[in-house]
């Protein structure tokens, strides 16, 4: 390849998020050239159950790829970052057999703990130190697969469809509950306990490097054929990634549908309770704190709140209460990501209890900071998700934590995109 057609080359980013899909393309600078999301609809049903209906994500993946113009020839190689744990069913003429079970799904706290009793030793092979219902491991030993079935992670579906290649990442393999960080390798005994074969597993590389080179099928959603396609581990870790923790060694706050503290390590962090850890491109590792009461906690204050009904106008309100709020406090729910008021009287306007809810999570940012950094100096925290744009949430967070805090333009999209020009870089183009 010559250097004229290399500085021409562009790379191609997908991020199957939670909340939507989005899809990106920059130049080998990295910077951004075009960008496209669609809103990912969820069902929900009773006993925590959360889908994510076949052929709506098809549609939107499909509408995302269409409006970013994936089909540019220019394009040398596109990376995909994904929402970890969402997984269906391959049957043996590779239909998928249900719906997408997101991570979001409650699952079956019962078998969870018939698992969790016969691998007393998940945390030390897993990236979560608790098996929990909703992890993978848990949600299959609850289906009870046939021999002849097979598990496809979110972004191996499409890997598969675009190249004929069932692969996934071993950063995403990690969060599953069927593979042991400390082998590198599926886990014989957590495949035994869910009565699954290597067989009925995808292949696993590292993450940010290539899965496969798309074929005729993947026309079908906007891609060129013949490029490499990058495994790009999960969105926190791309979104890691594209703000170089690798290089830095800062740490990354990220409000977004959860609320995230995320960190870079060189060698693989030991087993903490409430914590997650696992493989990071280049050979490195992570570990992160994740809580579910982040945006979701806004979301459904926006839905109580008068006048609060979008993140504008509730961020607005927030910033005209004074520090104290007024007196009012407001407690997380510990699962349901609602809450509730206290020292809530007739005069307490809309503002104080916006500002209440924006100070009841800074509190909560501040004390998974605390815990991340283990006794050790926090250089700087960079502010990620929608969070970055709002000035009270970083000075709120700062205040708390006694760090500073400074917004970042890293998302997942810029580290799958980091990755790309990596692997472009290398030759593999």
């Amino acid at each position: 390849m010559n250097n004229q057609n290399q500085n021409e080359k562009k790379v191609l980013a997908i991020d199957l998020g939670s909340t939507s899909f989005k899809a990106a393309v920059y130049d080998l600078n990295l910077r951004e050239l075009r960008f496209a999301s669609r809103l990912l609809p969820h069902r929900y049903g009773t006993g925590n159950r959360v889908e994510l209906d076949l052929q709506s994500v098809n549609d939107c993946l499909r509408q995302a790829l269409a409006e970013v113009e994936a089909d540019d020839p220019s394009i040398g190689t596109a990376a995909v970052t994904s929402q970890a744990q969402t997984f269906t069913l391959l049957d043996c003429d590779d239909r998928p057999i249900f719906p997408w079970i997101s991570w979001q799904d409650g699952g079956d706290q019962a078998i969870a703990e018939e698992v969790a009793r016969k691998l007393p030793d998940f945390g030390e092979h897993c990236s979560f130190g608790r098996l929990n219902a909703n992890l993978q491991i848990s949600q299959l030993a609850r289906l009870k697969l046939e021999t002849k079935q097979r598990v496809v992670p979110l972004p191996s579906y499409f890997l598969y469809l675009w190249s004929g290649r069932l692969v996934t990442d071993e950063n995403i393999a990690a969060m599953s509950g069927l593979y042991s960080i400390r082998h590198r390798k599926w886990w014989n005994e957590a495949l035994k306990v869910c009565g699954l074969n290597v067989e009925q597993l995808p292949e696993i590389v590292p993450a940010g490097r290539v899965a496969g080179i798309t074929n005729e099928a993947a026309r079908e959603f906007h891609l060129p054929v013949g490029i490499p396609l990058i495994v790009a581990g999960n969105d926190q870790t791309a979104g890691g990634y594209g703000a170089r923790l690798d290089e830095n060694r800062d740490h990354l706050l990220t409000l977004g549908t959860a609320l995230v503290v995320y960190g870079y390590s060189s060698q693989l962090p030991e087993v903490r309770e409430g914590f997650a850890r696992g493989p990071y491109p280049k050979g490195g590792f992570y570990q992160m704190i994740v809580n579910n009461r982040g945006g979701n906690v806004i979301n459904w204050a926006k839905t109580v709140l008068a006048g609060c009904d979008s993140d504008d106008r509730f961020f607005a309100a927030a910033e005209n209460a004074d520090e104290d709020c007024g007196g009012v406090v407001f407690d997380c729910g510990l699962k349901s990501g609602d809450g509730a008021w206290r020292n809530l009287a007739p005069h307490h306007t809309p503002a104080e209890m916006a500002r209440s809810v924006v100070d009841s999570l800074a509190e909560e940012a501040a004390g998974m900071l605390e815990n991340l950094q283990d006794g050790n100096e926090i250089n700087r925290v960079l502010a990620a998700g929608g969070g970055r744009f709002r000035p009270l949430w970083m000075n709120t967070v700062a205040r708390k934590a006694g760090v500073q805090v400074e917004p970042t333009p890293a998302t997942p999209l810029l580290g799958a995109a980091r990755m790309a020009t990596e692997e472009l870089a290398r030759g593999i183009g």
